[in-house]
């Protein structure tokens, strides 16, 4: 009778693991959805109508993504991470990824892109997937090469400038052959979804994939307690990139072309009502919705935008309905909710022990940190517009159901350490 009482204890125990959840996290990820899904009504109804539409049918498309989502978000609690940041796991997903960004080269182009697979009632985006398959695949390469990455990596970059280390690469036989493992898969990986992603196109997952990959190398050569300072000047090197809209747009314009689509995106960018009936339609209808709301917004439903003025208002710009009906005071807390998501995700990384999870974490929120602050600086004019959704909050099935996803990874993670420390604790009070 004991030994039966123990089984069923422990497979009790097997799925008590919400208890050791962030709650903060889990909370304000359900609330910002939820208001997502109420903007994306709201602001969808006139497109519905005009389409022929039910007025219901974008929120129950993203009902679907979402509900599929915390399944999975769910299973990625209840199953240890290790298991699927396992090697098998990670390559296979990596493979997976990298074939259906291959197929969706052959699908019908629509919006002047080939991003999406057609799934019957619901479109794929393999693009979303592969961005967090590949924030898991760098994590786990850099951890598994972490010394080579590191001394080796240091090395090749001092040759440059001293002869010493030129000379000490060339006595050591065994050099190339680590730095192809270190650095040189990684970067053919990248290379290779670069590649694949610049076909469909979508430029704005690369520039994602450019700055995790940035992100990450630097993470394996600064120390934590450097890490404040680095962040510190990215944001002013960043804050000052962003009142230098002269200075950054015609050297591109002339790079990339004048008859270039960049060169039409960085145009409409710098004076969209110039072209307003053109190419800055999109910004300067977006700019009159914030202008609307000013501080106290218009009022649920009551946003005049959304109204056939504002295309993808449902969808990347959501946060400019969000701005005329909720006002100054609506997007602050949304950013807030984004803000709490952020912090409490790095909390739980610094808390973890495991250096792969530490770097998974670290980059799934710099791609989660990256697409909100683009998507927000987007639609303000801030940068040019790169088709980013706003995480949680846009329309779109693969969008919500793979941002559940990879808070469920962090969520996993989080689970996990919480374990451990509570273990810890009880040994010590033995």
């Amino acid at each position: 009778m004991k030994l039966k009482k123990e089984k069923t204890h422990i497979s009790i125990n097997r799925f008590n693991y919400f208890h050791n959840m962030n709650g903060i996290l889990f909370g304000v990820m359900i609330a910002i959805v939820l208001f997502g899904i109420m903007a994306i009504y709201s602001s969808s109804i006139y497109t519905a109508y005009y389409n022929g539409e039910s007025q219901t049918r974008y929120i129950v498309m993203q009902m679907i993504g979402l509900l599929v989502g915390l399944g999975a978000h769910v299973f990625l609690i209840c199953v240890p991470y290790k298991k699927y940041l396992s090697k098998p796991m990670i390559i296979l997903a990596l493979m997976f990824s990298i074939v259906t960004l291959v197929i969706v080269l052959f699908t019908e182009a629509r919006l002047g892109a080939s991003r999406w697979i057609n799934l019957g009632p619901v479109d794929f985006q393999p693009s979303e997937l592969g961005k967090i398959i590949y924030v898991l695949f760098l994590a786990y390469w850099f951890v598994k090469y972490e010394k080579s990455c590191y001394y080796d990596g240091k090395l090749l970059f001092s040759a440059s400038i001293h002869p010493k280390a030129r000379r000490r690469i060339q006595k050591d036989r065994g050099f190339w052959r680590r730095i192809l493992m270190s650095w040189g898969v990684p970067l053919g990986v990248s290379l290779l979804m670069i590649i694949l992603l610049y076909l469909e196109p979508d430029n704005g997952s690369i520039i994602i994939m450019l700055l995790v990959f940035l992100v990450l190398s630097v993470a394996m050569f600064v120390r934590s307690k450097k890490v404040r300072t680095l962040i510190a000047v990215a944001l002013i090197l960043g804050c000052a990139v962003l009142f230098m809209k002269d200075v950054i747009a015609e050297p591109v314009i002339k790079f990339v072309g004048e008859d270039s689509h960049i060169a039409v995106r960085f145009r409409a960018w710098l004076d969209p009502f110039a072209d307003y009936e053109g190419d800055g339609y999109q910004l300067a209808n977006s700019y009159i919705a914030i202008a609307k709301g000013g501080v106290t917004g218009a009022g649920l439903g009551k946003g005049s935008q959304k109204q056939g003025f504002l295309p993808e208002g449902h969808t990347d710009f959501i946060l400019a309905n969000i701005a005329e009906e909720f006002g100054l005071f609506g997007i602050g807390l949304v950013l807030i909710g984004f803000y709490i998501i952020i912090s409490q995700s790095f909390k739980i990384a610094m808390r973890s022990e495991d250096k792969q999870a530490k770097l998974t974490i670290l980059g799934l929120m710099t791609l989660f940190l990256v697409q909100i602050f683009w998507n927000a600086a987007g639609i303000s004019g801030l940068l040019p517009m790169k088709g980013l959704t706003a995480p949680l909050l846009s329309y779109g099935g693969t969008s919500i159901l793979f941002m559940v996803i990879l808070l469920g990874i962090v969520q996993g993670i989080a689970v996990r350490t919480n374990k451990q420390e509570k273990a810890k604790i009880g040994e010590v009070s033995r």
